[in-house]
């Protein structure tokens, strides 16, 4: 893992999840993955782009979409 990338698993709406941010001279952003069992599914949802949200932001954006 590169040192600008810190990534901790925390639990969002009953689901393991882990959250990464980024941080480079150039851009800084949020990503998380989990995966889905009943679907097999793996997802990832990112922060990266024009708006700047807070890690709660972020991660009260990501139980929404896991309820």
């Amino acid at each position: 893992m590169e040192p600008e990338n810190q990534a901790d698993k925390i639990m969002v709406a009953g689901t393991e999840v882990i959250y990464n941010k980024v941080e480079k001279e150039e851009v800084i952003y949020d990503y998380l993955n989990w995966y889905n069992e009943k679907q097999d599914a793996y997802y990832t949802l990112s922060s990266y782009g024009d708006k700047i949200l807070s890690k709660e932001q972020f991660l009260l954006l990501a139980g929404e979409l896991l309820k």
